[in-house]
């Protein structure tokens, strides 16, 4: 799959339904992603694939976002309608080679890692 997709994690509220009408506005489509699918690899739920789930779950109740097939000014747009409608989310995420492989659990511990080191002044890895 390679058309532009937005991943949505525990956003069903006022900031998610702001976030999918901003993918509406940009022809987006988005995926909200159930707890029982945060042991799947990213590449299996872009793809709808029924896959088998992996032992990695572990579960988080923050806000995260994947942003997946975005061009760079597709992206800049998007990061930027975020900004305005005051719709922010600490846990952002850019799909990657490396990420696909990732479940959203270990998707989660990873980016959330990263954003607390930043938090705290730390170099990450």
């Amino acid at each position: 799959m390679n058309y532009p997709i937005v991943l949505m994690y525990n956003l069903q509220n006022s900031k998610g339904a702001k976030i999918k009408m901003i993918c509406h506005k940009m022809n987006i489509p988005f995926k909200s992603v159930e707890k029982s699918e945060y042991s799947l690899r990213i590449c299996d739920l872009l793809e709808s694939k029924s896959a088998e789930n992996s032992d990695d779950f572990s579960d988080f109740n923050d806000e995260m976002l994947l942003i997946a097939n975005f061009s760079r000014q597709m992206l800049n747009d998007f990061l930027k309608r975020l900004s305005s409608a005051k719709a922010p989310v600490a846990l952002k995420a850019v799909l990657t080679e490396h990420n696909s492989l990732f479940t959203s659990s270990k998707l989660y511990n990873e980016i959330s890692s990263e954003h607390n080191a930043l938090k705290e002044g730390k170099t990450i890895h």
